[in-house]
């Protein structure tokens, strides 16, 4: 679990450092999508696969449309990344 929260924890700082993005992965500016992020910090599918099943448990079951809302904040996208942090600190 210490690699899962590691990888959340490089795709929160990674939106932070380079921005948060709709509708693509990574876009033309070099901003991501919360799926992109996770990605990109990692290229193992296990741990990429255990930072989404986490991030789900704080989001909804399809992470893609719960990013990619019209109403969705880069704050609120940050928020969820820290409460998939702790809750992969707490072991669930």
């Amino acid at each position: 679990m210490k690699r899962v929260v590691k990888v959340l924890e490089k795709a929160r700082q990674l939106l932070i450092d380079k921005g948060w993005c709709q509708g693509k992965y990574k876009n033309f500016d070099g901003q991501y999508c919360s799926l992109g992020a996770i990605d990109a910090v990692t290229k193992s599918e296990k741990l990429q696969d255990g930072a989404r099943e986490i991030l789900r448990g704080v989001t909804t079951p399809n992470v893609d449309q719960w990013n990619d809302r019209p109403y969705r904040t880069k704050k609120q996208v940050l928020g969820a990344f820290k409460r998939a942090i702790t809750l992969a600190k707490n072991g669930s």
